[in-house]
């Protein structure tokens, strides 16, 4: 309601605003980039709707039409990168340096916190053996 107020009046912040009427709106109509403004937000919004809510629908049509073990091999497709988002996801929380959860146990030892360089190697050294002891 504020909003529909201050669209007709000569807004000032510490003075009182006095009553336009229209001329914000003309001011507007005559400006050049307020239609490119308006392309852009119409661009934008049709893109977005059109990748968020119309491709999942289509996506999930065709996976409908499909064979059980074709729809097994988009899945996994579908899914391999989240669970490796996720990993990475959690290493970055294990090695930060603010607030990591190995620079907290070394810190509640009474050792000095890794640096970022250190962190690094020592997180590439790990991500590197970790397949050796999964075994």
């Amino acid at each position: 309601l504020t909003a529909c107020i201050i669209a007709f009046q000569k807004f000032n912040i510490i003075r009182s605003s006095p009553f336009v009427g229209l001329d914000n709106f003309k001011y507007l109509l005559r400006d050049p980039i307020t239609f490119i403004i308006f392309k852009n937000t119409f661009y934008y919004t049709a893109l977005s709707i059109g990748l968020t809510f119309l491709l999942p629908i289509l996506i999930a049509i065709f996976l409908m039409e499909m064979k059980k073990s074709v729809i097994r091999i988009m899945m996994i497709l579908w899914f391999i990168p989240v669970a490796s988002m996720a990993g990475i996801i959690i290493w970055k929380w294990f090695y930060n340096v603010q607030y990591g959860l190995f620079n907290g146990i070394l810190i509640s030892l009474s050792f000095s916190s890794l640096n970022h360089e250190l962190q690094i190697v020592l997180g590439l050294n790990i991500v590197l053996r970790l397949p050796i002891f999964h075994r």
